[in-house]
């Protein structure tokens, strides 16, 4: 019997911690964590995805940029289907050649460096948007913690207040105190009833902000949680762990004054052009002869004057 009371003992303690960690898992499936709030307004802002889905469209402006001018296939027939000696094609010529353009002035790495530029830029920018959305979820996501704090300090004050106006009630009713001591307890026991009303609303309003930067229509957990000191540093950027170098703000800054350079460079290079090469071969039917051509166009430029 006695072993029979400690299995007992034993499956009923076994259960209770099973229900007890089955408990707890369900708390904290449904609580708010701030690692969770910042992912998931990363990936529900539509803005932001776009943004971030542009990292493409610029590596293929860097993989054109770094292709030079193709090179074109030129075919000509001449001499033909006239009258007397040009009669059907018995003198015709016919050509067939290739002509390349030769960039000159450095256009082709300048073009990458545009490019390049370019991207970094862009990519600098939407590292910001995500850091400023960051900020923000973070921003209102301490300001609800501090709040429920807040109000969980509120309520007790409540509870104190409504202790100390029973107090005075008995203590009027015995005749220790007056009627005017009754109505202050009355009246401190409404304001702090007061101000957990407007705590709760405060706090109702915060809950809906952080729903629309998580991209629901409503705040959907039970409370909320705040992560390990070492996430918030690695996430937020903190006083002790800046580098100003590293600012995305200034590294953008740097990136645009490279690419206005490289555009204003661009421009000039732009005035000088390009040499346009090309070779031919012809053939003439009234004679059997062949021949090759090479013809190589080369512009002259003066005082920044194309010509």
């Amino acid at each position: 019997n006695i072993n029979k009371i400690l299995v007992s003992i034993l499956c009923f303690c076994l259960a209770s911690n099973l229900y007890a960690e089955q408990e707890a898992q369900k708390c904290n499936s449904n609580t708010l964590t701030l690692k969770t709030a910042l992912e998931k307004a990363i990936s529900s802002n539509l803005s932001l995805l776009a943004l971030m889905k542009q990292e493409g469209k610029y590596e293929g402006l860097v993989r054109q940029a770094k292709v030079s001018p193709s090179p074109s296939l030129v075919i000509e027939a001449e001499d033909f289907a006239g009258n007397g000696e040009y009669k059907k094609t018995s003198s015709m010529k016919s050509s067939i050649g290739l002509s390349q353009t030769i960039e000159t002035a450095g256009k082709r790495k300048k073009r990458i460096r545009i490019a390049n530029s370019t991207k970094t830029a862009e990519m600098l920018k939407v590292e910001i948007a995500k850091k400023e959305m960051k900020l923000k979820v973070a921003s209102s996501f301490f300001k609800l913690y501090q709040l429920e704090k807040e109000l969980e300090i509120q309520k007790e004050s409540i509870e104190l207040a409504k202790q100390t106006s029973e107090s005075v009630n008995k203590r009027v009713t015995a005749g220790e105190l007056a009627q005017i001591d009754s109505t202050r307890a009355y009246v401190e026991f409404t304001r702090e009833e007061t101000l957990k009303k407007h705590l709760e609303l405060d706090i109702t309003s915060l809950k809906n902000e952080i729903a629309t930067l998580l991209g629901a229509k409503t705040f959907e957990y039970k409370g909320i949680s705040v992560n390990s000191e070492s996430f918030i540093k690695e996430e937020l950027s903190t006083p002790e762990n800046i580098n100003i170098e590293d600012l995305p703000e200034l590294v953008l800054a740097k990136a645009e004054l490279n690419l206005a350079e490289s555009e204003y460079s661009m421009t000039k290079s732009e005035r000088v052009s390009d040499i346009e090469l090309t070779v031919n071969y012809s053939k003439y039917r009234a004679t059997s002869d062949h021949a090759f051509a090479v013809e190589a166009s080369i512009p002259l430029t003066r005082n920044s004057v194309k010509g």
